[in-house]
């Protein structure tokens, strides 16, 4: 006896069945795991740009000049790249400092290069603490984490709000219809 073989197409509702068992398991993991890094990055990115509103506020600016670019390179399991650190000369109240800015380091060649001009903001009381670069770069590089940090959170917090009654309602069904099995 010959086997008849199905050529039929099965209908969407079978075909689609994977992707709607986890199609919310996922948006909810994938929200958890953006709104972590918006809760973790938010504040810090919030607390950069408020000191950095302050200085511009009531800091004093100066002339500085980049002395050397530090190129560190980094690699990992799948891509490598290259940061560049500037290291920067000022005169303070007539003493001269030197500092690396660490928080102002460039991933592209050709950000910062030696003899570049700089204003440097810092404390009027506190000279030995130089936090801040005044241009523009460094301004857009402050606010572009805070609104990156804001909107990965907001669309974690958005993605767990959709996903976590779906996944509550198929629990809840899943254990009402083991019991109901069972008895």
């Amino acid at each position: 006896m010959a086997r008849r073989v199905n050529n039929r197409k099965k209908p969407w509702s079978e075909r689609f069945e994977v992707t709607r068992d986890l199609g919310p398991r996922m948006l909810l993991f994938v929200g958890l795991f953006c709104l972590l890094y918006g809760l973790l990055y938010f504040p810090q990115s919030l607390k950069n740009y408020n000191r950095d509103n302050e200085l511009r506020a009531s800091g004093s600016v100066v002339a500085a000049e980049v002395d050397s670019v530090r190129k560190e390179h980094h690699s990992g399991r799948r891509s490598s790249w290259d940061e560049y650190f500037p290291t920067v000369k000022a005169e303070i109240d007539g003493r001269d400092f030197t500092v690396e800015l660490n928080e102002y380091s460039a991933k592209r060649p050709g950000v910062y290069s030696v003899g570049q001009k700089l204003e440097l903001m810092y404390e009027p009381g506190n000279p030995y603490y130089l936090p801040g670069i005044g241009d523009s770069f460094a301004r857009k590089s402050i606010v572009r984490s805070l609104v990156g940090s804001s909107i990965t959170g907001g669309v974690g917090g958005a993605m767990v709000l959709i996903g976590l009654p779906i996944e509550t309602v198929r629990f809840v069904r899943r254990r009402r219809d083991k019991h109901a099995a069972a008895g």
